[in-house]
């Protein structure tokens, strides 16, 4: 996706916040393996997935002033499954949405 919203001359960034529970070099390299966006690594002191009210495969879009725009919680009302078309398209368009 975010190579498809650069062909559309979009500047858009992708980022991951890792778990503070999943901080071993293994679980890392499981996401670093599977996308081209840096990880971050949540830790105790920073308590990120805490102060977003954050649960495993959240998504959260800030627009470019770096105010949080959308908060999709992977189980709430929008689908944002990105193995599937409708969660993929959803994501994709909420991220258009921001002006």
């Amino acid at each position: 996706m975010r190579l498809e919203l650069q062909q559309q001359n979009l500047k858009v960034k992708f980022v991951a916040v890792n778990s503070i529970d999943a901080n071993t070099p293994t679980d890392q390299k499981q996401l670093t393996d599977r996308c081209a966006f840096p990880l971050f690594q949540d830790v105790d002191t920073m308590q990120a997935w805490h102060h977003h009210n954050g649960q495993k495969d959240d998504l959260y879009i800030y627009n470019a002033q770096g105010q949080l725009v959308a908060h999709l919680p992977f189980a709430g009302p929008v689908n944002t499954d990105l193995s599937t078309d409708e969660g993929y398209n959803n994501l994709k368009q909420a991220i258009l949405n921001v002006k």
